[in-house]
């Protein structure tokens, strides 16, 4: 894992954002906002990011990430999501947000002890769902 702007994977978002100490203690909304790293394909560099932390959080919607990329002018995004909350599928937030022309990389579901990538799952790279353990 590393914890630069530099993101290959779901493992290294998580990095970056417990370097930004998000730690899973208080229920947030996080967009980072993403461009593609030049001359690599499967690399990502994070241009951006909107924090919305709040007790009455409500469900990611397309047209809300469609605005923040706008906002941190880029076209895709890893979005992620602290607490007990989560938001409508992956799949269908990727897709809202592709007719819009915004890349959903991943959705990133996040406690004070685990997490889980819905990108991961979705590819069946490990169990649906099943959660990766996060390190101290």
């Amino acid at each position: 894992m590393n914890a630069n702007l530099t993101i290959r994977n779901s493992l290294d978002a998580l990095a970056f954002l417990r370097a930004a100490n998000v730690d899973g203690s208080e229920p947030c909304q996080i967009v980072l906002g993403l461009a593609r790293t030049e001359g690599e394909t499967d690399c990502w560099t994070i241009c951006g990011a909107a924090v919305r932390g709040d007790a009455k959080i409500g469900p990611f919607r397309v047209e809300q990430i469609v605005d923040l990329a706008g906002e941190l002018d880029v076209s895709a995004v890893i979005l992620a999501e602290v607490g007990d909350t989560m938001s409508p599928s992956w799949v269908d937030l990727r897709d809202g947000c592709a007719t819009h022309d915004v890349q959903v990389i991943d959705y990133l579901c996040i406690t004070a002890t685990d997490f889980i990538s819905s990108r991961a799952a979705h590819e069946n790279q490990y169990e649906p769902f099943d959660r990766g353990e996060l390190e101290p």
